[in-house]
């Protein structure tokens, strides 16, 4: 089942999923640019011959199978639609496909088993995440849904979204989104989670990807609140057994404290901050027990985030500590540790240290540099032995304590500096 869509036409309006040409399959007109390499939804007051975006023509389409080109006005069959009597133009969506009752609920987008979706509120590469109705338990649920075009059983993408409900589902804890149940609906796998008002981190940070405009600060209590929460469930998760591989702010989802929905927050410890981090989000996830479902020498793991052994695919659960490590940088300073194209962050992962924090934000107090900059060591065995110990750290901060992470001296530094440039020390000694 691909994305859900609105039909542009306000004589139809009709919802259903894009069929291969993008024609309403109600109405039958075309709703979106034709192309493959665009997609632009048409604007229906000032439709023309070309699309707005790409300037392509929307009167011929390529059709998969042995059809091969047509006149997008040409029918495909003569059988006419009952609505508006318009003849069909394009093969129509499988019966039902889950959604056979939404004109129950005017202002919903469809629906899953019981599940009435609401709105959009998260896309990725495989899958879209809605605000749905759940109808029998009369709230609000989050529910996650595979794209169609992954929905084969064999593909590598349907064997993940299984295994992440699998694994989220074995999973309990304050600080991970809690998944209340998963199926298969006309051919659709889903996932249904808690919904959560606050959002994700990256929103509530304002992370643009796709700029170098410093993110929002937050006071510098605050980001070790989050960062210590994520790291006590990093730290359950990784006694389960089960690696993330891919904390990022987009994985991380706040729950307000003045948030009255059905998911129980009490179980959270009482700290000042006004929010919770829940950790979302298990596609990519891996478990000791399991086979990898991932194809060989294709990157697990966004590169911004990625932890330099992940690199190589010889992930560890330190390497969860260091994605968030790169989280916790970002948050201080405002900026990634590491910028341009993902081959150049992912070299600079490997290679590079990061600037300290301190040289882009002097009023970074030592001690919350010093815990960063050690979960951002290239070597696993540098940073904390495990989550529980840099959560621990975290609250020293939050509590003004002193830190197992202290800054290094200069004779530390030194002599770190030797052991991992072994060739260059012996030449200049």
């Amino acid at each position: 089942m691909e994305p859900l869509f609105r039909c542009i036409y306000p004589d139809c309006n009709k919802v259903f999923y894009f069929s291969i040409e993008k024609f309403c399959p109600s109405c039958g007109r075309l709703c979106r640019c034709p192309h493959e390499d665009c997609g632009s939804v048409l604007n229906s007051e000032s439709l023309a011959d070309t699309c707005p975006k790409c300037n392509k023509s929307t009167k011929i389409t390529l059709i998969q199978g042995n059809m091969g080109e047509r006149d997008s006005k040409a029918p495909l069959q003569t059988q006419p639609y009952p609505n508006c009597q318009e003849t069909q133009r394009a093969v129509p969506s499988p019966a039902n496909n889950g959604y056979d009752r939404y004109d129950d609920h005017p202002d919903s987008l469809g629906k899953i088993n019981r599940f009435i979706l609401k709105e959009e509120i998260g896309r990725g590469a495989f899958g879209a995440v809605y605000k749905a109705f759940d109808s029998h338990l009369e709230r609000d649920v989050a529910i996650k849904l595979l794209l169609q075009k992954f929905s084969s059983e064999d593909s590598l993408e349907a064997r993940r979204f299984q295994r992440e409900a699998q694994v989220a589902a074995d999973l309990r804890h304050p600080n991970l989104v809690p998944v209340y149940e998963s199926g298969i609906e006309q051919g659709q796998p889903f996932i249904v989670m808690s919904y959560f008002k606050g959002g994700t981190l990256k929103k509530h940070l304002q992370i643009d990807s796709n700029s170098e405009t410093p993110c929002q600060l937050l006071p510098f209590t605050t980001v070790a609140h989050i960062v210590r929460e994520i790291a006590e469930g990093l730290a359950y998760a990784h006694s389960k057994k089960v690696i993330h591989r891919d904390i990022k702010p987009a994985n991380i989802l706040l729950d307000n404290k003045e948030d009255t929905s059905d998911h129980d927050s009490s179980q959270g410890s009482s700290t000042p901050s006004e929010f919770k981090p829940l950790i979302a989000d298990f596609g990519l996830a891996y478990h000791e027990s399991a086979t990898r479902a991932t194809q060989a020498g294709k990157l697990v793991g966004t590169p911004a985030y990625i932890a330099p052994e992940q690199i190589n695919a010889k992930e560890s659960f330190a390497s969860d500590q260091y994605s968030l490590g790169v989280l916790f940088y970002e948050m201080l300073t405002g900026v990634l540790p590491f910028t341009g194209s993902a081959k150049v962050v992912l070299h600079a992962h490997e290679h590079l240290l990061p600037p300290p924090p301190q040289s882009l934000r002097s009023e970074i107090p030592a001690d919350y540099q010093a815990v960063c900059l050690k979960c951002l060591e290239k070597d696993p065995k540098d940073r904390y032995e495990n989550c529980y110990q840099l959560a621990e750290d975290l609250r020293r901060l939050e509590m003004g304590e002193p830190t197992l992470a202290r800054p290094l001296t200069r004779k530390q530094k030194f002599q770190r500096w030797v052991r991992k440039n072994p060739v260059i020390a012996s030449l200049s000694g």
